[in-house]
């Protein structure tokens, strides 16, 4: 339950994307969710990310991949 000291919800959230040829998150969603403000504070995260872009070959290439995101009371 909330209180005044924020949200007391431990999980996981399993957060889809694209990693594109530039490193960039695209099509971000949540395949697992946990908690509508949760799932969205772990989406807006994920969509501040750069990543290492996979390659094939010596060509960067975009590929999809799943993120997993826990979240621990405090």
């Amino acid at each position: 339950p909330d209180d005044e000291k924020g949200f007391r919800i431990s999980g996981t959230v399993l957060v889809g994307l694209v990693v594109s040829s530039k490193g960039e998150p695209k099509d971000v969603h949540v395949v697992k969710s946990l908690d509508k403000d949760i799932d969205q504070s772990a989406v807006d995260a994920v969509k501040q990310w750069l990543f290492e872009p996979a390659k094939k070959g010596d060509r960067p290439v975009a590929v999809r991949v799943t993120v997993e995101i826990r979240f621990h009371s405090m």
